[in-house]
């Protein structure tokens, strides 16, 4: 009598194959994705440091923040850091660490500034940028940034004014 074998296991088996194969695949195009990363955080802190720039600021690049585009900025008495976070929340703890008692922290997102990160809309944004990229949308993964605007000292800036001037880039 021959043993029987069910579709489950043989779907789990398909399932197994099917992942084992896409690990090379996954280690191939690793290096690639690592560097295009780079080069798009980059531009980031480029585009964020020359932003301060033009709005008065003494700006530089930070390359301090792990994995964390950023810039910061000073004039006059006020230092700002502006910071690329994730769209998932992410990074949103660590910018209220860095915060100290008397600064003010915003967030910049669909030209509008938020006292905290609008979580569930930050994450729907992600969310359906992740689905367009999977459906091979012509327009790509087309994903909104959030920016984060930690205001340190004598800083009188209007956030709102930031979040529509990003909106418009």
């Amino acid at each position: 009598m021959r043993p029987r074998v069910s579709t489950r296991s043989v779907l789990r088996a398909l399932l197994l194959v099917l992942l084992a194969a896409s690990v090379p695949l996954k280690l191939w195009t690793l290096p690639e994705a690592r560097a295009s990363s780079q080069a798009g955080d980059d531009a980031i802190r480029e585009g964020m440091r020359a932003f301060l720039a033009e709005a008065g600021f003494s700006a530089q690049v930070e390359a301090g923040l792990v994995d964390l585009p950023a810039a910061s900025g000073a004039r006059d008495g006020c230092r700002v850091l502006l910071a690329n976070v994730a769209t998932q929340g992410y990074h949103r703890d660590l910018i209220f660490r860095l915060a100290g008692s008397g600064d003010k922290v915003s967030f910049l997102f669909r030209g509008r500034a938020y006292p905290d990160q609008p979580g569930w809309a930050t994450w729907t944004s992600h969310l359906l940028s992740r689905l367009r990229l999977a459906s091979a949308d012509p327009a790509g993964p087309g994903g909104e940034r959030v920016y984060a605007v930690l205001a340190a000292g004598a800083c009188d800036l209007d956030a709102s004014a930031w979040a529509k001037s990003w909106a418009e880039t």
